[in-house]
């Protein structure tokens, strides 16, 4: 099974599972007025999609170029990555366990 493939099963079991529906509810009441969003290591997960309220979507993976609707979608490493402006919001979900040194990462 394909990496796309795998993330898609991956997303279509879990897409309501509390720990997203509450990542959205947090989004919402924490940056109801963003104008940007990005989010790394979002893989093909569609989260992006439903922060519908955000007009300017980002989603940056290591391993795939995602394919979130309405985003811009890149296949790149995010500690190489230059951004080309600040955001209002910042998200991973489900990447920070996943790597060895987490400090170079969050102060990024």
């Amino acid at each position: 099974m394909t990496i796309e493939a795998q993330t898609k099963a991956y997303w279509e079991k879990r897409r309501n599972f509390q720990y997203f529906l509450e990542a959205i509810r947090l989004c919402r009441t924490y940056e109801g007025n963003a104008s940007n969003v990005l989010e790394v290591g979002s893989r093909d997960t569609k989260f992006l999609e439903r922060l519908y309220w955000i007009p300017k979507k980002v989603a940056i993976d290591k391993y795939i170029s995602p394919t979130i609707a309405n985003a811009e979608n890149i296949q790149g490493d995010f500690m190489t990555w230059h951004e080309p402006h600040d955001f209002d919001l910042a998200i991973c979900l489900q990447v920070v366990e996943h790597l060895k040194e987490v400090a170079p990462f969050a102060e990024k």
